[in-house]
């Protein structure tokens, strides 16, 4: 007899965002019906979390995947999380078990995955500019650390953002006037500019082309089926590039793991993303 999905043994698993896309139900529903897994995965608009994850706990939902601009404000509901959430005071991925909430932090494991594959690995006293001061960029400057970056220049138009990170010694903090006059060998987009789903922002780039030179990579955080603004930039300076899309699928990989106890199957899923 042939099974039809969803039904009443169906597993349930949720994204939230402000403004959210389809890259997550793509990858995690690809993966289901690869494995044959009784589960869904729906993205969900959402404004406000109040009262949200007393609603969620009650009808069953197994997991909850955070987006913009949540991932810092879930914290404060969570029963437990890991040494991520802790460092980065953010959080992306929730598991739901016998009514608490258990945080991860996949944004760092997909950072660190996606720079893995580059040579700047085997460069030392590696730099790096981040532009953007919101829960990714707290992400990404972890992950630089991690992964044994010397010196990281963060910048925001807003400098408040800043006002409750943990001080290290290897990031600065620099004004959103000076962030042109910075030379790195990685420049990275944390903010929403070039994110396709916004009418406002998908045209529009971080740099001004005659600063492209000041650095020799770019890592663009914004999520698109093709290259965006700043990516295009870089690659028609023949320089390296590397995607919101394949950071994402890295860290989704450890989601789907936190989810289901199992990887995905990477290898098909790569071909099948392209990544």
């Amino acid at each position: 007899m042939t099974e039809f999905f969803p039904d009443k043994n169906t597993k349930i698993f949720i994204s939230i965002s402000s403004n959210p896309g389809n890259s997550g139900s793509l990858f995690h529903n690809t993966a289901f019906r690869l494995l044959k897994l009784n589960c869904i995965y729906v993205p969900l608009k959402l404004n406000s979390l109040d009262n949200f994850f007393s609603a969620i706990k009650k009808i069953g939902i197994r997991g909850c995947s955070v987006s913009m601009p949540f991932k810092q404000e879930v914290v404060k509901f969570l029963n437990s999380y890991d040494s991520n959430v802790k460092s980065t005071s953010n959080c992306n991925t929730i598991l739901i078990k016998k009514n608490k909430l258990y945080g991860k932090n996949t944004d760092i494991y997909g950072a660190e995955r996606l720079l893995e594959k580059s040579n700047l690995i085997k460069k030392t006293n590696k730099t790096s500019l981040i532009l953007g001061g919101g829960a990714v960029s707290k992400s990404i400057s972890q992950a630089l650390i991690n992964l044994g970056f010397q010196k990281i220049f963060i910048s925001s138009r807003n400098p408040k953002r800043f006002d409750y990170w943990k001080k290290n010694k290897k990031i600065s903090i620099i004004k959103w006037s000076e962030r042109n006059s910075i030379e790195s060998d990685l420049l990275i987009n944390a903010t929403p500019l070039g994110m396709p789903q916004n009418k406002n922002y998908r045209n529009r780039t971080i740099i001004d082309d005659k600063y492209v030179e000041n650095h020799q990579n770019v890592f663009d955080v914004v999520v698109s089926n093709k290259l965006t603004p700043l990516v295009m930039q870089f690659k028609n300076k023949y320089k390296n590039y590397y995607t919101g899309a394949e950071m994402s699928f890295y860290q989704a990989v450890k989601q789907f793991e936190v989810y289901n106890n199992c990887l995905p199957p990477v290898q098909k899923l790569k071909r099948i993303f392209k990544i």
